[in-house]
C-alpha cells in the first residue's frame, strides 16, 4: 500500500465530549457464532477465501451426536447444521455408539464443505464432501477405514485429503469434480498427510510421515518437494497451511529448548527458506495454522500446555503478537473475560480471522474477528491512502463521529486531528 497524496489542510477544529455512533471501517470487530439452545461449547475451524461463510462445530452434551458441524454466514446470520451420516459406519463399525461431523474446508458462498465424520469408541473416520443440493458424499472407499478431506478450493471443484486403514499407510489424494481421485505419492514411497490446498488446486501442503516427519509442498508440475526443518531441534516439521497462490507454506517445526524439543511456527517460501516466527511472551511453543494471500500475515496458536493456549497474529513488520492485543489496538470491543485460545484460519487478504475463544464462564465459542486496516492513513479502509481518506476524517471529525477519536482517549479534539494528519503525511507502507 502506498500513500499517493500528501495533504495539509485547515478544517474546523473543536473539542467534543459526545459521540455520534456509526460504523467505523478502520475499527476491528469481534463476534461469536450464536449457539443453539443446550450447546455449551463451540469452535470455528475454517473460513471461506472471501469470508462469505465459516465452518465449525458445536459440542452436544449427551446423546448419539458428540460434535455437530455447522456453517454460519456472518452477514446474514444464517446457520446450517451439517448432517451426521451414522449409516456410513454400519458395515465397518456396528459397535459404534456416537458420532461427530467435523468440517475443515469451505468454498466461497458455502457451495462445498469438506471434512470428516468420526465414530466412537474406535475413532474411525470417513472423508466427506457436502453440497447444499447433493448433501453428504462419502470419499473414503473400501477397504480404507480412515479418511479426511482437509481443504477445498474457493470454487469447490478441487479438494485434498488422505485416507488409510490398519493395513494401508496414509494415502494422500486430490479429488476433482468430473475426474475423481488422483493419488499423490512421495518419491521414496513414504506416506503423506495433507493439510491444505491452494486456491487454484495446483499446490498442496502437508507432512511426509515417518520416524522424522517433514513438511512438504506438492505442485502439479513438480510433484512432492520435502521442505526440511528449522535449524535447531529434532529433524521434524509439519506443513499446516499454504498461501492461496501456493507460493508459501506455514506450519510447525522442532526447536531445542530447556534440554528438550519445543515447537515453533515457521513460514517457508522458495526465496526465503524457513523463517522461524517465534512464540508469544512466556510461552515456549507455537504453531502456524493459516496464511494470507502472499504470506504477509500468519495466524495460529502459542502455548506451554493445553490450558494456556493463546491465538497469535504475525506480520513481517511487527512479528508475532497476541491476537487479542491486535484487536484491542484496532478498536475492537470484546466481552469481559474473553480469551482468544486459537486462530484457526483467515481469509485470503488476512482481514478476517476465525478461531476458538473462551468466555468468562469458561465455555468456548467460535469467533470471527474483522481486522481493520492497520495503517491509520487509510482511514476509510479502502486499501489505499488517498485524498478520500482525508475527506472522510474531516467529515467524521466535524460530525463528532466516534470514528474520529483516532487516539481512542474518549474525546474528539485537536489531538485527534494532529495524530491523523501526522499519520496521513507519513502514508502507508
Amino acid at each position: 500500500m502506498k500513500c499517493v497524496v500528501s495533504v495539509s489542510a485547515s478544517v474546523l477544529l473543536f473539542a467534543s465530549v459526545g459521540f455520534v455512533q456509526a460504523a467505523c471501517p478502520r475499527l476491528a470487530t469481534f463476534r461469536t457464532v450464536p449457539k443453539p439452545a443446550g450447546v455449551l461449547n463451540a469452535k470455528a475451524t475454517g473460513v471461506a477465501h472471501d469470508a462469505s461463510a465459516l465452518v465449525g462445530t458445536f459440542s452436544v452434551p449427551g446423546g448419539v451426536v458428540i460434535e455437530q458441524g455447522f456453517i454460519w454466514n456472518p452477514e446474514t446470520g444464517a446457520l446450517t447444521l451439517l448432517p451426521v451420516p451414522t449409516d456410513w459406519f454400519s458395515v465397518c463399525c456396528p459397535q459404534a455408539t456416537s458420532f461427530s461431523t467435523i468440517p475443515l474446508g469451505i468454498a466461497n458462498n458455502a457451495v462445498v464443505v469438506t471434512g470428516h465424520v468420526q465414530e466412537f469408541p474406535d475413532g474411525r473416520t470417513k472423508a466427506f464432501r457436502w453440497t447444499p443440493t447433493g448433501g453428504m458424499l462419502n470419499l473414503t472407499p473400501e477397504p480404507f477405514t480412515y479418511g479426511s478431506a482437509a481443504d477445498v478450493t474457493p470454487n469447490g471443484v478441487v479438494l485434498a485429503g488422505d485416507i488409510s486403514s490398519a493395513s494401508v499407510a496414509s494415502q494422500a489424494f486430490r479429488w476433482t469434480v468430473g475426474f475423481g481421485f488422483e493419488y499423490i505419492a512421495s518419491g521414496d514411497g513414504q506416506p503423506l498427510s495433507i493439510s491444505c490446498v491452494s486456491a487454484g488446486g495446483d499446490s498442496i501442503a502437508g507432512t511426509v510421515l515417518g520416524a522424522n516427519p517433514l513438511a512438504f509442498r506438492w505442485t502439479s508440475f513438480g510433484g512432492v518437494q520435502v521442505l526440511g526443518d528449522l535449524p535447531s531441534g529434532a529433524d521434524a516439521s509439519a506443513g499446516l497451511a499454504i498461501a492461496p497462490d501456493g507460493s508459501a507454506v506455514a506450519g510447525v517445526g522442532s526447536i531445542a529448548c530447556d534440554a528438550q524439543n519445543c515447537r515453533e511456527a515457521f513460514l517457508w517460501s522458495a526465496s526465503t527458506g524457513f523463517v522461524p516466527l517465534g512464540t508469544l511472551p512466556g510461552r515456549k511453543n507455537s504453531e502456524a495454522l493459516a496464511i494470507s494471500e502472499r504470506g504477509e500475515i500468519v495466524v495460529g496458536v502459542s502455548y506451554n500446555t493445553a490450558s494456556d493456549r493463546a491465538a497469535f497474529y504475525w506480520t513481517a513488520r511487527r512479528g508475532m503478537r497476541p491476537l487479542v492485543d491486535v484487536l484491542l489496538e484496532r478498536g475492537a470491543i470484546l466481552p469481559p473475560g474473553t480469551r482468544l485460545i486459537e486462530a484457526t484460519d483467515l481469509d485470503d487478504f488476512g482481514r478476517r480471522v476465525v478461531g476458538v475463544s473462551a468466555n468468562a464462564s469458561g465455555q468456548t465459542d467460535g469467533f470471527i474477528a474483522e481486522m481493520a486496516v492497520e495503517c491509520l492513513a487509510d482511514y476509510n479502509a479502502s486499501g489505499e491512502a488517498d485524498f478520500f481518506d482525508f475527506i472522510s476524517f474531516v467529515d467524521d471529525y466535524s460530525a463528532r463521529n466516534i470514528c474520529a477519536d483516532v487516539n481512542r482517549d474518549g474525546t474528539i479534539d485537536f489531538f485527534d486531528y494532529l495524530d491523523f494528519t501526522e499519520a496521513f503525511d507519513a502514508g502507508c507502507p
